[in-house]
């Protein structure tokens, strides 16, 4: 089955991630995004960095689409998680059968945490996301066991569970930018 998959940057003013006139472009997520669109599934991206987009109209806009997963990332990682706290906890409370991904260097290390304070987040990604993400995306399209899918976290009821690593990606080629 396929997916409707919205990947989503947020936006927010730390310098790393706004330089006058430039953004960095969100290439991690532009990375998950091509094994997903090979996989069949609709993949979007909103950048809301461009504007900056308000984190109102950002959340307006995902509710507006109603995909089947937000996949959430931020190049600025630690300095976006507090934006992306906000807007996926919004977006779970307007569309509660929306599967919540977090993905980036930021959740890759503090998924405990991140687990433990935003029960809205249904897995993160831990590590590289190309193999991880399509992965993970079967396992949700197919209602299968997340156990099966390596490297990521999720909450099985009340208990956090963090699956083996995923494989290093040895063939970067093998996977195309979205």
């Amino acid at each position: 089955m396929a997916l409707y998959i919205l990947l989503v940057n947020v936006s927010h003013s730390a310098i790393g991630s706004r330089i006058p006139k430039e953004q960095l472009p969100p290439f991690g997520l532009l990375c998950v995004g091509g094994p997903l669109i090979d996989d069949g599934h609709r993949v979007e991206l909103i950048d809301a960095e461009f504007g900056p987009m308000p984190m109102a109209d950002l959340t307006a806009e995902i509710v507006r689409r109603a995909p089947d997963a937000v996949l959430f990332g931020h190049s600025g990682s630690s300095s976006g998680h507090p934006i992306i706290a906000q807007v996926s906890a919004a977006v779970a409370k307007a569309l509660p059968s929306t599967s919540i991904v977090y993905g980036g260097v930021h959740p890759t290390y503090f998924w405990r945490e991140i687990l433990a304070q935003e029960p809205h987040v249904l897995a993160i990604v831990r590590g590289e996301g190309e193999e991880t993400a399509r992965r993970l995306m079967r396992a949700i399209a197919d209602h299968g066991s997340l156990n099966d899918v390596p490297g990521i976290a999720y909450r099985n009821l009340e208990q956090v569970i963090d699956t083996p690593a995923a494989p290093v990606i040895t063939n970067l080629d093998a996977y195309r930018v979205g």
